[in-house]
């Protein structure tokens, strides 16, 4: 007859629990020597591609100096400091701190945490957090997020399709490029619901690798502009087989020769004339231009460690690439006594 009392007694005692554990922690948080203010930050709802900020205060309530050792953060790389986070936190001061938040790779929703890492002068530690939430709009899918060239012959073209695909109906234009010099990008004039783009990539001068970035701005939507980032292999017209000479440890007095050999994709005869070469190289021509030799000899007078590297370089008839570059490299051992 009386067993909801013991409910009830039940539900009393767990709240009253409850309510003991926050009150330790709230009396915990108010004495702590170093804490930061606010303790949550609501940044609602921010348009993915348009950078946020906020700002919190550190303060440290302590009679020692703070050393800030790091900033930790919780979701993904997307939190950065719009100034310069001062190392050392003065006793009893307050700090004001300014961050910047990239939307692009935040979730939908998304609570996250900024601990502080600080240690003072004693080696006692100190990690206060705030608290970060919100939420990001997404108006425009692109379509594909990052454009990868592969490898492209110098001289030559490559092109590649992105679609922008909007996601709330409006409609929107793309108001001005930003590329390097190597790529161009042809877009519609007018604005629609959905855009193609055409992205040509043109390598105009020395092979290696290319990586850079495309800055499309936008009208019409809330995201001001959107970031497509790209990379490409840039293979000369003119190379060598192998594309580097490792001659490896050679001893004081020891000779070694490498062969390599002359790749030619131009379609015609080229011409190579030898510029220069590293210290202790001879470079001999073997078969008609396209087999070569390289003939490291180290004097037995060299008596220290050393590592010798440079480059073999031609000069060429071919415009695109006026010179062709063949790095070199070896380790002389310490003559033994």
């Amino acid at each position: 007859m009386f067993r909801w009392h013991y409910g009830l007694v039940a539900v009393l005692g767990l709240t009253v629990g409850y309510m003991g554990v926050k009150g330790v922690s709230l009396v915990a948080w108010m004495n702590a020597p170093v804490r930061v203010m606010p303790h949550t930050v609501r940044l609602g709802e921010m348009v993915e591609g348009n950078d946020a900020s906020f700002s919190v205060n550190l303060i440290n309530r302590a009679e020692q100096p703070l050393r800030l050792v790091r900033v930790h953060y919780s979701v993904c790389g997307c939190f950065f400091e719009q100034k310069k986070l001062p190392e050392i936190i003065a006793p009893r001061s307050n700090v004001s701190l300014a961050f910047g938040v990239r939307t692009e790779q935040l979730p939908d929703q998304f609570r996250a945490q900024l601990t502080f890492v600080l240690t003072n002068p004693s080696g006692a530690t100190f990690t206060p957090a705030v608290t970060l939430i919100g939420s990001v709009r997404r108006e425009v899918a692109v379509t594909p997020a990052f454009l990868d060239f592969g490898t492209v012959l110098l001289g030559g073209v490559t092109s590649r399709t992105v679609s922008l695909q909007g996601l709330t109906g409006k409609v929107f234009k793309i108001a001005d490029v930003e590329a390097p010099p190597e790529v161009s990008v042809s877009y519609p004039a007018n604005a629609d619901t959905t855009l193609q783009l055409q992205v040509t990539f043109r390598p105009k001068h020395s092979p290696g690798w290319r990586d850079g970035k495309i800055k499309l701005r936008l009208e019409g939507l809330l995201r001001r502009e959107i970031i497509l980032p790209f990379k490409a292999l840039v293979e000369g017209v003119i190379d060598t087989e192998p594309s580097f000479l490792n001659f490896g440890m050679v001893a004081p007095g020891e000779s070694k020769n490498l062969e390599f050999r002359i790749v030619n994709r131009a379609g015609k005869p080229i011409k190579l004339k030898l510029r220069s070469f590293p210290q202790f190289v001879k470079v001999v021509e073997v078969k008609d231009g396209v087999i070569w030799l390289a003939r490291l000899k180290v004097p037995s007078g060299v008596s220290q460690s050393q590592v010798i590297s440079g480059k073999i370089v031609f000069e060429t008839n071919f415009p695109m690439q006026p010179l062709l570059e063949l790095p070199i490299f070896a380790a002389v051992e310490k003559q033994r006594l």
